[in-house]
């Protein structure tokens, strides 16, 4: 807690609008990519690999970009599971340094190849988002968290002359099966709204004087028989 002239300021909760902030524009970003139809079509303006064939990043981040290039669909997939899985644990505040960590290293991993060379640093936002993360990587969420609930029941169920190394091993036990059934179900959600998103297409009916439209693929529409002539 920090120390003002006549009160006194939780430093969790300074931090608790910073973080939900931070989480939900994760979960937004994440969900924006599997949710988009081109995203992960090659050969679609918009999708990821004509975006990558258009950056020119920094020379130690060209191997990375180089792969992405070669695996765009598991790359694409890599880095829209883990930020909504980020934003999860971070709107939870579960794992919250580690969560913290892996934000941290997205936006540092965007702004060596999205935002360099594109605009100067000061003005790229990866970089003010790798600054907002550093605080929660620091601090991480010690209060209206499910790390403090998990600290907190360790502390009663232990008592206060516990050993530390019993009370860290408690709430990292405790810690890892809720994050494990927190990130399945962050997964397996993403995927049913991802999935059935992409597979959505939208049927125009053809109206007065236009032609008809095969909308079945490996099927086309039945020509007329040419008329013979003698």
């Amino acid at each position: 807690a920090s120390y003002y002239p006549g009160r006194r300021m939780n430093l969790g909760v300074v931090l608790l609008p910073l973080r939900v902030f931070l989480g939900f524009i994760s979960i937004y970003a994440g969900m924006g990519k599997l949710c988009d139809p081109v995203y992960f079509d090659g050969g679609e303006r918009g999708s990821m690999v004509t975006w990558l064939q258009t950056l020119h990043p920094w020379a130690l981040a060209e191997p990375l970009r180089d792969f992405a290039l070669a695996h765009p669909v598991g790359a694409g997939l890599s880095v829209a599971f883990l930020q909504v899985i980020v934003g999860v644990l971070t709107v939870f505040g579960l794992w919250q340094r580690f969560a913290a960590c892996i934000g941290a290293l997205l936006s540092a991993a965007l702004l060596m190849t999205v935002s360099w060379k594109t605009v100067p640093a000061y003005d790229a936002p990866d970089i003010i988002y790798l600054a907002a993360w550093s605080p929660l990587v620091i601090a991480g969420a010690p209060v209206y968290s499910l790390d403090a609930r998990l600290s907190g029941e360790a502390w009663r169920t232990l008592g206060p002359r516990s050993e530390i190394w019993r009370l860290r091993r408690r709430v990292l036990r405790r810690g890892a099966v809720m994050a494990t059934v927190v990130c399945g179900l962050t997964l397996l959600i993403g995927s049913l709204l991802g999935g059935a998103v992409r597979s959505s297409t939208v049927v125009t009916v053809p109206g007065p004087g236009q032609a008809p439209s095969n909308y079945l693929p490996g099927s086309p529409l039945p020509q007329a028989p040419a008329k013979q002539t003698a």
